[in-house]
């Protein structure tokens, strides 16, 4: 069995899972991306969540003993990033990194041998892990998000 075929996919939102349907759509309006602040969500808000998923992904990264990641898929629509497809980055740049993620400043996966994670459109933070452990994922509840065991649509082959 290789490592892919071990890893668990897991999403990492902000969305309360008890307010989707049968089918998984969110049924609340809520407000979506950066590009949100001073209509739907203050800056003050909207960077407590920003932090909060930074800090998830963060946690687990370290718990895979990686000191980089490599950039795969970069998508950089108007010139924002010096970052190119396969550089590694190291684990002190993981902060940065996912901050411009998460603001849609450009799109990447970040990948690692034990692990990856992808930040998709409206606020969606995809894990890959051979596992997380439990004090790993009450520490994501306590930062006010929710976990949930989900395949992420952003590898190489679903894209």
């Amino acid at each position: 069995m290789t490592l892919a075929q071990e890893m668990v996919d897991y999403r990492v939102t902000k969305y309360d899972p008890k307010h989707r349907n049968e089918l998984g759509h969110y049924l609340l309006d809520e407000w979506t991306e950066f590009s949100d602040v001073g209509e739907s969500v203050t800056l003050e808000d909207y960077e407590r969540f920003e932090s909060a998923y930074i800090s998830a992904a963060e946690d687990i990264a370290r718990s895979w003993d990686s000191s980089t990641f490599t950039i795969s898929g970069l998508e950089d629509y108007h010139n924002n990033t010096e970052l190119k497809d396969g550089q590694r980055i190291p684990l002190a740049d993981l902060s940065s990194v996912l901050r411009s993620l998460l603001r849609c400043e450009f799109w990447c996966r970040l990948e690692a041998p034990a692990g990856f994670i992808h930040v998709g459109s409206d606020f969606y933070m995809y894990i890959g892990s051979l596992g997380i452990d439990e004090e790993s994922i009450d520490r994501i509840r306590r930062r006010g998000l929710f976990i949930e065991k989900m395949t992420s649509p952003y590898h190489p082959e679903e894209c």
